[in-house]
């Protein structure tokens, strides 16, 4: 139900993000705004209007709003508080994130069909070498690029079911982006991001997405992060803090990067469901005393296929029980 009346920690919460955008000079993105603000049941359109008659009230100048419109402000009990977006200076450069999208278009569309966006994907990485996912061997084997098949993503999001425009979805080891390009196309997820240690494949993946007739549909739904994973802090970093959904192939991951990673996820506080390639508790009891466990239960596991066997891989979802 979308509200109608604004208190003023509704106001002042409006008016401090719109600021943000007056200091950088940019136009409102009133999707991001009212994403960031979901916990006041207000749209995009009932914001602007807001922000519009806040205006007539106090003058076009957001800096020039009264003092008290830049007080902290006090979020309802329950309502975990994002971390504030990265300005667009903190993402210029390539080793941290990536735009994947570099011409205009329409803002939104409606999701694909999970058939037509299977076969989208698809098109989209198919002229990528497989030299360049299988590249190597022996001791870095930990750097190859295994990938859940379009068919199998589809599986994946099915099982998921209730995942809408107000989540965030988060793939750690994200390859050519693949995963990444089929949840943008066949879901209204609000973000879709993707982390990978290798540059030269992410830059490859954003490469092939740019050449598709869909690379605008990337435009503000997509960062690529080309980092180590490891050296982020997934629980307290934005943007990575926000997401609700996390897809992790972990079968390949050193053993110290798992850790990392799972410590990081059992205290990421917007997490709903994670979904694992590894079993973190193969052991599990009903009175298990595991950190893990904690904080995620074992809902089920799915078969899906795969490109580096024959067999399907075993993807365990895990849910939140802290955000049921």
């Amino acid at each position: 139900m979308v509200r109608t009346s604004f208190c003023f920690d509704d106001d002042k919460e409006l008016v401090q993000l719109a600021r943000g955008y007056e200091q950088d000079g940019a136009r409102i993105s009133w999707r991001d705004v009212a994403h960031r603000m979901r916990h006041t049941r207000h749209n995009a359109n009932a914001l602007h209007q807001r922000l519009k008659s806040l205006m007539r009230t106090h003058g076009s100048r957001l800096a020039q709003f009264p003092r008290n419109y830049y007080t902290p402000v006090q979020r309802p009990r329950g309502v975990a508080a994002l971390p504030s977006p990265p300005r667009p200076s903190e993402l210029s450069n390539p080793n941290q994130a990536v735009q994947s999208v570099v011409q205009a278009a329409p803002s939104w569309i409606p999701p694909l069909s999970p058939t037509s966006a299977e076969h989208v994907v698809a098109a989209i990485f198919d002229d990528v070498p497989r030299q360049m996912i299988l590249g190597y061997e022996g001791d870095s084997i930990h750097k190859n690029v295994g990938e859940v098949m379009p068919s199998g993503v589809t599986m994946l999001l099915a099982e998921l079911g209730n995942i809408d425009g107000q989540d965030v979805f988060l793939d750690i080891g994200s390859g050519l982006g693949n995963i990444v390009a089929q949840v943008v196309l066949a879901t209204d997820v609000y973000r879709v991001m993707g982390i990978e240690a290798r540059e030269e494949v992410q830059r490859a993946g954003i490469d092939a997405i740019n050449r598709s007739s869909y690379a605008w549909a990337f435009r503000e739904r997509a960062p690529f992060i080309s980092k180590d994973v490891s050296d982020i802090r997934l629980a307290t970093n934005s943007p990575f803090a926000e997401a609700t959904v996390v897809y992790w192939n972990n079968v390949l991951f050193e053993p110290r990067v798992v850790e990392h990673v799972k410590n990081e996820l059992c205290t990421m506080a917007n997490i709903r469901y994670l979904l694992s390639c590894v079993n973190f508790c193969p052991r599990h009891r009903p009175l298990c005393l595991s950190g893990f466990c904690a904080s995620l239960d074992l809902m089920k596991v799915v078969g899906v296929p795969c490109s580096w066997k024959a067999k399907p891989q075993s993807v365990y979802i895990y849910k939140s029980k802290q955000n049921e």
